[in-house]
């Protein structure tokens, strides 16, 4: 069904104007027939021959025409699309249905997938190879494993023009793990002549117009907790506010302003989103709760809190409330918020919809939004202009909150262009404390510039207290290690032309992916979007691993995300493993799939601030160690990790009967009698095989053994 769903969500993204083909028999002289596409994509890729449903759709869309085919069977699908006027292969994808199982490891290695993947690219692409560079991306792992789906590998090509990337450009191919299958293709390539100006400003060049148009900015962040129990901070941070604006013509130097989608996001994801994380999400309260909070806390009721936001929205008779709850801040759980719902309705007919959020203990009104159809509305023209609608919002913040209005300064983005004429207008206002911005708090007001009414209105204002900035950072300081680290990128960019929509390739320097927009504000040190320690992904590339046993099994687990690099580029293959480190993989990949024995999570003394608590702690709650064997830092022995093992495999209720097994070991009756079973069956499935008759129960496991009795372990049936 997943499968089904997927395939017809990308058809309905190509196909913009659809023909049947059975009313199209062929198309003009210089394109390709319905049945020159269908020997083009069965000669390209091959179709299962138990697929014998066959539809297809011809669509155009500006210069573009396509052939949409597909083929299904009681065992799956699969769609190409072919390029009606060229005849290339677009898309293709395969969606063979498998019944969700445990996680499997891929037969195939990284490199022997990429050798199918390559040749896929040279039989498709031959006269563009030699502009396409295969991309690596270290944190993002190239094999999925899942419990859904078959092992597979990724691959992007990039590409290239005069060694300058376009990386919206480029081929896409997913090859199955165990069969070396195609499933998935996709290319994209932009037909225009792409030019490389003859004279280009250097990189340091460039990288001075980023210090000088876009320093990073003082702002107080509060942090973003893991989870309920951990409090956020308030803290000083430098940070890139916008980093979709660094947008340099590497001819001139010019600032080229944002595109219309940018703007958009910036807008509703900036400084809104800010705004919006301090209030969402919400946990809800039950009627017992309710009451028993109401006997301590002096809260308003449900009554008052309804009828203040009533008035505040203006709501007519016609408007009734709908429904209401008591619920408690996520980030703030201190705090109680009665959320609050109403709809007017016209017989049968929906005619508005309002929702308010209200403090329980202090009445303010901290949000709501209100929508009202008046018919004909669509057709009148905007009355308000930009600054009247901002005076209106202006006006509506003085009157709810007067005190805090004088803290607030307005956000608005550089560069950004006012549309005229919009037919609404929104608008930020950040807190100010110290005469420093923090964004997360402040407000946001959304005017309807036909009818000059406040749609909505949200204000976020915590309790905090707000560190001196008496220690930070220099903010040139803080830009130039910035620019050093996160430096600039000269690539072509696929933009859109805001009259036609038509696709715009402009070449430009610009920031392409950014992997941290903050510093701390006084160690200069880089913070992620939690305000936490941003740690580097190193590429898992091992100089230890070369013509060892584990290097394979080491190379599988790198390739799907489980293993990590290391900061000297070694993985030590022969030290005994932990059992922390054991934890940090299995649940690595137990996180793929649901857990194969869900327990109650058991009383376990960890220490909170240690690396490991949260793998043991995650192993624990999915049955793969028991309480009972918990030692984060102890070496794991040949039984410990054949019962751990075991339990991945889904066995543990057969190996928890060590009686009715005939051990054929040597050494068995130095096998501790709790894993007996695991001890059989980790050796007949040759998970954690024996050695010259021996199990060897106690002997410690090295780094490199626990990979590829890992790997074992998940390509077992």
């Amino acid at each position: 069904m997943k499968s089904k769903l997927l395939a017809g969500l990308v058809a309905a993204l190509f196909l913009v104007v659809s023909i049947f083909a059975g009313g199209l028999p062929a198309v003009g002289a210089s394109g390709k027939s319905l049945e020159q596409a269908i020997k083009i994509a069965k000669s390209s890729f091959t179709v299962p021959s138990q697929y014998t449903e066959f539809t297809s759709r011809y669509s155009e869309y500006g210069e573009t025409a396509t052939w949409w085919l597909n083929w299904r069977g009681e065992t799956g699908e699969m769609s190409i699309e072919v390029d009606a006027v060229t005849g290339e292969v677009l898309r293709m994808y395969h969606y063979p249905q498998r019944e969700a199982g445990s996680i499997k490891l891929p037969k195939l290695s990284y490199q022997e997938a990429k050798a199918i993947a390559d040749e896929t690219v040279g039989r498709l692409q031959p006269d563009r190879v030699d502009e396409l560079v295969l991309k690596a991306d270290p944190s993002r792992p190239s094999l999925d494993v899942n419990p859904w789906s078959p092992p597979s590998y990724g691959f992007r090509y990039e590409r290239t023009v005069k060694g300058i990337p376009y990386p919206d450009n480029g081929i896409n191919i997913t090859v199955n793990g165990d069969t070396g299958e195609i499933l998935n293709y996709t290319f994209d390539w932009y037909k225009k002549e792409l030019v490389v100006p003859d004279k280009l400003l250097s990189q340091e060049e460039a990288q001075q117009i980023f210090k000088r148009e876009f320093p990073l900015e003082l702002m107080y962040f509060r942090t973003v907790p893991d989870d309920q129990k951990e409090k956020p901070d308030i803290k000083l941070v430098f940070k890139l506010r916008d980093p979709g604006l660094v947008r340099i013509d590497p001819v001139t130097g010019r600032i080229l302003e944002p595109e219309p989608r940018y703007i958009i996001f910036a807008a509703d994801g900036v400084a809104s989103r800010e705004l919006a994380a301090g209030s969402a999400p919400k946990v809800e309260l039950t009627p017992e709760e309710i009451a028993e909070i109401a006997k301590i806390k002096n809260l308003i009721d449900k009554e008052k809190a309804a009828a203040a936001a009533a008035k505040v929205m203006e709501l007519s008779s016609d408007y009734k409330l709908q429904g209401s709850s008591l619920q408690k801040l996520w980030q703030e759980p201190d705090r109680l918020v009665w959320q609050l719902s109403w709809q007017a309705q016209k017989g049968e007919e929906l005619r508005g919809y309002a929702s308010a959020a209200v403090d329980g203990e202090t009445g303010e009104i901290l949000s709501f939004y209100r929508y009202r159809y008046e018919s004909g509305e669509g057709q009148k023209e905007p009355e308000y202009d930009y600054e009247q609608c901002r005076e209106l919002a202006w006006e509506l913040i003085n009157k709810l909150q007067p005190e805090k209005a004088a803290e607030v300064r307005i956000y608005e983005l550089k560069t950004a262009r006012q549309q005229e004429k919009a037919r609404s207008y929104r608008f930020v206002y950040e807190r100010m404390v110290n005469g420093i911005p923090f964004p997360q708090n402040g407000f946001e007001v959304s005017v309807n510039a036909v009818t000059g009414q406040v749609e909505s209105y949200n204000m976020n204002w915590s309790k905090a207290e707000f560190p001196a900035p008496d220690t930070v950072i220099d903010a040139a300081q803080a830009t130039e290690w910035y620019s050093e680290e996160v430096p600039l990128r000269l690539e072509f960019v696929t933009s859109y032309d805001r009259q036609t929509g038509e696709p715009v390739v402009r070449l430009l320097y610009h920031l392409g992916d950014v992997p941290y927009t903050m510093l701390d504000g006084v160690a200069g040190t880089p913070l992620n979007w939690q305000g936490k320690p941003f740690e580097t992904t190193k590429p898992a590339v091992f100089a230890d691993l070369e013509n060892h046993p584990a290097k394979s099994a080491v190379e599988l687990l790198a390739a799907a995300g489980v293993i990590e690099g290391t900061e000297d580029g070694k993985f030590y293959p022969d030290r005994p493993i932990t059992q922390g480190e054991l934890a940090k993989i299995l649940s690595k990949l137990e996180n793929r799939g649901a857990p194969i024995i869900p327990l109650p999570m058991p009383r376990i003394e960890l220490d909170p601030a240690a690396w490991y608590t949260s793998w043991i702690t995650d192993v624990l709650k999915k049955g793969l160690l028991k309480p009972g064997e918990v030692d984060p830092e102890a070496t794991v022995t040949r039984e410990l990790l054949a019962a751990t093992l075991i339990r991945y495999t889904g066995l543990e209720k057969a190996a928890a009967l060590p009686e009715i097994y005939k051990v054929p070991f040597a050494d068995g009756q130095d096998i501790s009698r709790e894993y007996t079973g695991h001890a059989v069956l980790a050796d007949a499935l040759g998970i954690v095989p024996a050695v010259d008759g021996k199990f060897l129960p106690q002997n410690l496991v090295t780094r490199g053994e626990a990979a590829i009795a890992v790997v074992k372990a998940l390509q077992s049936d």
